[in-house]
Order: C-alpha cells, then structure tokens, then sequence
C-alpha cells in the first residue's frame, strides 16, 4: 500500500531560533499558548497539550528517519547494510526486533534468513529458523500466485501460545520486475499483530532503494516465464534432437612415432663408454653409432691368442715325437684338438670385441633421448639403445583410456590435433587396435591404437610431435553421446 504522508506542524514561527534542550513540555506548552493568547479554560489547554505532543513525536519520527537515511547512504558494503537495516531503525518502528529475509536464488517463494537485529550472524541450521523460512516462503509464494503485491501484510509465526510465536508485519523488497529479493519482518513488541504503519512502507523503500544500488542485479533470465504452448514445443523439440545420429567420438592423446623403426640394440653385455651420434641426428649405413668399454673383450682376446701360440708349440712337439713312437702318435691327436679349440676361443674373442662398436645398418635418422642417459650405464644383451627411422615415414600412435573407449573398426576416421598446429585438422585411418590395455605412463590403462596418416601429410611431420587425436566410432544418438559417461557412471556407482 501506499504510505500515508505525515502531517507536521511547525512548533515555532518561521524565522524564530530554536529552542534551549533543557526545556519542559510545559515550559514549551506555557510558552506557546502565551504566544496564541489567552486560554480559555483546562479543556483547551489539554487540547494544546495533545497537539504540541503529537507534533514533537511526528518530529522526532522525521528526525529518525533521516538519521536511519543518512546511515544507509554511508554503508559502502552489502554486510554494512543489512546490519544498518536490522538495527538502526528499531526505535522508529517500534519494534521489539527486524528480521531481513533474502529470496534464494531467482526463485521468491525460498528465503533466507540473512540478519536479525541485536545478533551478530544467524545459526541457518537451527530448527526455529528454518521454519521462519518455510512460513515466509508459503505467504511469498501464494501472493505470487495470485499476482499480488504484498505490501505491510499483518504476519504471525507460530501459534500464541507458543513461546517461540512471533507476530508482526511483513514488507517486501520488490525489483523492477515486482518479484520480492527481500523482505523485512517488524516483530511487534506486544508480540500481537498489528496492521501495517506509514513508517514500515517508508522504511522499506528506503532499504529497497540502497539494497538494489549495492547488491548486482539478478538475471532477468530468472524471471522468464515462457507461454505453456512455447514450453511443450521446446520439450518436444528437446526430444527429437535427442534422436539426431551422430558419430561416437572419444579424445586420445597421440604422437608422431616412425614407421618400421628399425631397433638397436646391445649385441653383448657390458658398460657404453661413449654415444658417437648426436640426438635425432642423419646417419648413414656403417656409421658407428655407440662403444661399449672394451678392456675385458680385448684381453679376452689376447689371451685366447696366447692359448692359440702354445696350442701350436704342443702340436710341433708332439708331431716330432709321433715319428716312430706310438705314444707320440697318440700325443698328436690331442695337441690337434687342443689347436682346434683355440682358435675357436680365438675367433669368439674377436667377434666379441668387433661388437664393441655399434654401426648403423640403415641410413635414417638416430632417435633417442640423451646421450649422458646411456654414457657409462651397465646394459644386457637385447636391451634397446636407440632407433633408426626414416623421417619420411611417420604413423600416429595414440593411446585411448579405457573409460572412453568405443568400438573401433580397420580404417575407422581419426582427425589428428597436434601442439605445434593446433587449428588445422589431419586427417588418418586406423591400422590396428591392442586386444590388451596396458597402463600407459604409469597412469590409467589405455588401449594402443596406430593410425596411418593420409595423403602427403606424414612427409612433413616430425617425430615425437605430441597433440590429440579425435577417434570417430559408430553412429549413435545425440542423446547417448551427451549421457553415455553419467549412464556409466550411475551403473557402477549403484552396481545395476
């Protein structure tokens, strides 16, 4: 409703100085009638009496008012408001507290309570407040519903009896759009309920005015109310977009690995002393790659070249004793085994110190990641050292996690987005698919997928380039591509 205004009669001519403070009612009520002259009789006089009185409480009620307007317009934050609100006017509305609730959200008929006069911060899990909140939120909600602005409405929570009831009025903070953000709550100091008095409506515009120019604005998207008609179309439209088929995708990370690698690896056990290439470097056929410490093959070999010189002494010796001599003859059988044996001992040594230096058996490229990695480390037989690729011939490898794996066919279409360019699309099929997932990278376990890349593109790639691979599988819906993780995720989280 509207505010009544207030009449206020002048208790001084115009142009007179105020009064002095420690002046009576009686003092000011003498003085006054002096001025109006002679007084008739007591009736009169009390009849003065009553309107000097009604207009020094309108003045001081004014005087109030402005003061609360002034503290409002200091507050620089939302907090300092609210408390200026719950507090500063309690005297001026005669009530016993203020209780200021906000709408939850875009939605008027859920409140909260945010400050109650005298109280530092509000308990929103105790039992009185939460029903505090419901009862408000009933009487927000129905005056909506019947598209009525519900200004100084008398409100009563609980019954009378109850100890914990409480009786006031209720004034809304209504926005542009008349939705209530807010409302304040005058308990009555009776504790009865009361109709609503000027001075709450004023109250209120005040705090509605200050609250909308510190608290951002909500979104008039909350308040949108589309035409029943226009709301089943859109459901139904909803519904049948679901339906559209699309392609079942599922994100990889890939890299640019070389086709038909070929590996190197230790011929022999030992420790590498030196890496002779230099990191993705060109190398050609019998170009030394890397040299193992060959101090034990070599003497190795020295002895076994020794074991080869005296094997040859016992066979001279025993072939001059065998001449005659039957004994000798069986001497020269053995000193020929034993010459035998050497040379083989002889031969396995120089082999073994031959592959103490590693060449390149094909022209290409040397991938590996650092030399000081592999100088001077102890390594076994059929350990890989590097590869030698040909940098014109490269291939995806990608490595699709097991909670996004779809079905995959030969030649299915991969669409690569590698780091270095990432706005341009390269198109590839798929070569193969692991049967098995293995933890890639010591994280989850994901399935190796290799992907041919089409047309000239492999030409200008290089080798380790990482990005993201998008793997198209079969057709589906839209709608089991948007919900096919959370319908995965409800399966396993209630085991159906």
């Amino acid at each position: 409703m509207t505010a009544k205004a207030i009449r206020i009669e002048p208790s001084a001519p115009i142009g007179e100085g105020p009064k002095p403070a420690n002046d009576t009612a009686d003092e000011r009520l003498k003085t006054r009638a002096q001025r109006l002259g002679p007084v008739s009789g007591p009736d009169e006089m009390r009849s003065l009496r009553r309107k000097l009185l009604q207009t020094e409480s309108r003045l001081s009620k004014l005087e109030a008012l402005l003061e609360f307007e002034d503290a409002v317009r200091k507050c620089r934050t939302f907090r300092e408001l609210v408390y200026c609100i719950a507090n500063k006017p309690l005297d001026l509305v005669e009530s016993r507290q203020i209780l200021i609730f906000r709408a939850r959200g875009f939605r008027s008929d859920k409140v909260k309570l945010d400050a109650v006069s005298s109280l530092s911060s509000v308990d929103a899990n105790a039992p009185k407040v939460r029903a505090l909140e419901d009862a408000l939120g009933k009487v927000l909600k129905v005056a909506m519903q019947r598209e009525e602005t519900v200004v100084g409405q008398p409100l009563a929570f609980g019954r009378h009896e109850d100890s914990s009831a409480l009786a006031g009025t209720l004034v809304p903070l209504l926005d542009d759009r008349k939705l209530p953000f807010a409302a304040l709550v005058f308990v009555s100091a009776n504790n009865k309920v009361s109709e609503a008095q000027p001075i709450h409506a004023l109250v209120g515009d005040v705090a509605r005015h200050a609250w909308l120019k510190l608290q951002p604005r909500r979104r008039a998207t909350g308040s949108i109310r589309l035409p029943r008609y226009l709301s089943a179309v859109l459901a139904v439209a909803s519904i049948i977009v679901m339906f559209i088929p699309v392609s079942l995708t599922a994100l990889a990370p890939v890299e640019i690995v070389a086709r038909d690698a070929q590996v190197v690896a230790a011929p022999i056990d030992g420790i590498i002393e030196e890496i002779l290439v230099e990191p993705n470097s060109i190398v050609s056929k019998g170009k030394p790659l890397f040299r193992f410490v060959d101090t034990t093959l070599a003497s190795n070999r020295d002895i076994a070249n020794e074991k080869k010189l005296v094997a040859i002494a016992r066979l001279n010796t025993a072939q001059q004793n065998s001449f005659g001599n039957g004994e000798g003859k069986r001497d020269l059988a053995i000193a020929e085994a034993e010459l035998q044996l050497a040379l083989r001992e002889l031969a396995y040594a120089e082999s073994q110190l031959a592959k103490a230096v590693v060449a390149s058996s094909r022209d290409g490229v040397a991938v590996f990641d650092r030399k000081s990695d592999w100088q001077g480390r102890p390594i076994a037989v059929g350990e890989r050292v590097l590869e030698i690729a040909d940098p014109r011939s490269v291939e995806a490898e990608m490595f699709l996690p097991v909670s996004d794996a779809i079905v995959l066919h030969k030649d299915a279409e991969v669409r690569l987005f590698l780091d270095s360019s990432p706005l341009s699309a390269i198109p590839a099929t798929v070569k193969s698919a692991s049967y098995r997932a293995v933890p890639h990278e010591g994280k989850e376990a994901s399935y190796r997928v290799v992907a041919r890349i089409s047309g000239e593109e492999d030409a200008l790639l290089r080798i380790g380039t990482r990005g993201t691979a998008q793997v198209f599988g079969e057709t589906t819906t839209l709608g089991f591509f948007l919900f096919r993780k959370p319908l995965a995720y409800i399966r396993q989280w209630i085991g159906w």
